[in-house]
C-alpha cells in the first residue's frame, strides 16, 4: 500500500496555483501520465473560477450591505 499524501485544501487561487505546481512537476518525474496531469489543470482551472466567482458575490453582497440595499 502506498504511503498516505497530504491534501492541502484548495481555498484560494494560490492554492490552486501551488498543487496546479505539484501535479507538473509530477508528470514530468513521471509520476502521473500527462492525461491525468491535465485532468488535474482542468479541474483546478474549474476551481480557481469557482473561488474568484464566490469572491467576486461576497464583494457584492459586503458593498451592497454598506450602501443599505
Amino acid at each position: 500500500m502506498a504511503g498516505k499524501t497530504r491534501i492541502a485544501p484548495l481555498e484560494s487561487a494560490i492554492d490552486c496555483r501551488r498543487e496546479l505546481a505539484r501535479v507538473y512537476r509530477q508528470a514530468r518525474r513521471g509520476e502521473i501520465t500527462t492525461q491525468d496531469m491535465g485532468r488535474f489543470a482542468n479541474l483546478l482551472q474549474i476551481m480557481v473560477g469557482m473561488i474568484r466567482d464566490t469572491d467576486i458575490e461576497a464583494r457584492v453582497a459586503e458593498l451592497e450591505q454598506q450602501a443599505g440595499g
